[in-house]
């Protein structure tokens, strides 16, 4: 997974936007931060419309969970990629960062 920092000088989706014209597939990471997915959070209005607690416990207020959600995305791979394959998913996204002049870690990888 890769997250863009917020000051970097490009977005996530600009970053994606460009694997993606260079054929490297990605995806958003999804369901990072439950509560504000559309079903938790429409059933949470139907309780408290009755009076009654959302049906969840935030502990905190899930500032990192919210961060991946906007900044994080996966690069798709999978073990028949050949060697150019592989590289060309680990060269593309540094020679993004290189193009825009960014600081070195404008990109952090998250396992």
């Amino acid at each position: 997974m890769l997250t863009v920092k917020p000051a970097a000088p490009f977005t996530r989706d600009e970053v994606v936007a460009h694997l993606a014209s260079k054929r490297i597939q990605t995806r958003m990471r999804f369901a990072v931060n439950l509560v504000r997915q559309p079903a938790l959070t429409l059933r949470a209005e139907d309780r408290a419309a009755q009076g009654l607690p959302a049906p969840y416990r935030v502990a905190g207020p899930l500032t990192e969970t919210d961060r991946v959600m906007s900044h994080a995305f996966w690069v798709g791979i999978f073990p028949g990629l050949t060697e150019t394959a592989r590289s060309d998913v680990v060269d593309t996204p540094r020679a993004f960062v290189a193009e825009r002049k960014s600081r070195p870690a404008g990109l952090r990888v998250i396992a």
